[in-house]
């Protein structure tokens, strides 16, 4: 390894998957999907082949955007979600770590590249059948559509 990239000296915050914290969160989701919506479509035309890792941008202009990964991963995709979050946000939400949610520092290059690389890593080293479903919001913060 690169010793001006040693994780020691540039550490970030690694995720903590915990699948049974998941598992109850999921179903948390759930609920808080079927109280708030009448229904949810999607369209589904440009499906994952098979449980091959995936990396997926979105917008963030929501809160439901933290939430929807999680329900399509377990749902629909059946992969194993892991976000990128920006650090600070992180910080204040620690449990997010237990949902597979690593961070990214985006004002300090050195802690982004090793995010980055830890990113790779995840989608580079999945093991046969358990793909990872990978989701990055490159806003970093809530974005108002317009």
């Amino acid at each position: 390894m690169n010793p001006k990239l040693n994780p020691q000296r540039f550490p970030f915050i690694r995720d903590a998957y915990n699948p049974f914290f998941n598992r109850v969160f999921y179903w948390y989701t759930s609920w808080l999907f079927h109280r708030r919506f009448q229904a949810v479509w999607l369209d589904n035309s440009c499906h994952p082949p098979g449980s091959r890792s995936v990396l997926f941008i979105g917008n963030h202009n929501s809160w439901w955007d933290g939430l929807i990964p999680l329900v399509l991963n377990e749902r629909i995709y059946k992969l194993k979600g892991r976000a990128m979050m920006d650090e600070e946000q992180l910080r204040k939400h620690l449990f997010f770590r237990q949902l597979g949610t690593f961070s990214i520092n985006r004002s300090h290059p050195r802690k982004a590249i090793r995010s980055l690389q830890y990113a790779a890593s995840l989608i580079n080293n999945a093991k046969e059948g358990a793909g990872i479903g990978l989701w990055m919001y490159p806003e970093g913060k809530l974005v108002s559509p317009e």
